[in-house]
């Protein structure tokens, strides 16, 4: 719920062009009764959320790990992985990044990280430079075609949605619409 209600507050008001969401990870450790309804809920509220208000802006989804999960994905990214599909959304996993550089340099986790999921300054380069290749191979793409993207806002994936208030709220076409 923390992203949904942040969305609301610190990212409309600036009207972004470019968004980056990263919840997976925290969704690994929330409690939830339904895990995949509530994770996939909450994922989806925000990027419905934004498709519908900027129908222009660019959204990327993040994945990182933790030292726990010894460079698999939790099962939460699974989750957020079919509803970026459905939103054409594309997907950068830094976990799986971080772990190649871990095994190519041979330096071990605490090298790059201050605890088992935050990272330090080499921890942040390699995720700074993760994105800024994915950003430049964009700016390639879009160099060589002329074709603007549209961002299309698909039905509704998950059983659930949350409205502003972070309520969860009846899916009635009205709301849908």
């Amino acid at each position: 719920l923390l992203g949904a209600s942040r969305l609301q507050s610190e990212v409309l008001p600036l009207e972004p062009d470019l968004i980056f969401i990263e919840f997976a990870i925290n969704d690994k450790y929330n409690k939830y009764e339904h895990p995949e309804l509530d994770i996939a809920s909450q994922y989806e509220s925000i990027v419905r959320r934004l498709r519908k208000e900027y129908p222009d802006v660019d959204i990327v989804t993040l994945y990182i790990i933790d030292e726990t999960d010894k460079g698999n994905s939790p099962s939460s990214v699974a989750v957020h992985d079919s509803i970026a599909k459905e939103y054409n959304i594309p997907v950068i996993n830094l976990g799986q990044a971080m772990h190649y550089t871990m095994d190519e340099m041979g330096n071990p986790w605490s090298y790059y990280f201050e605890d088992i999921v935050h990272p330090n300054i080499p921890g942040n380069e390699v995720y700074y430079n993760v994105i800024a290749e994915y950003l430049e191979g964009q700016k390639q793409a879009a160099a060589t075609n002329d074709t603007v993207v549209e961002h299309t806002v698909p039905s509704v994936v998950s059983k659930k949605l949350f409205n502003t208030d972070v309520e969860y709220i009846d899916m009635t076409p009205e709301y849908l619409a």
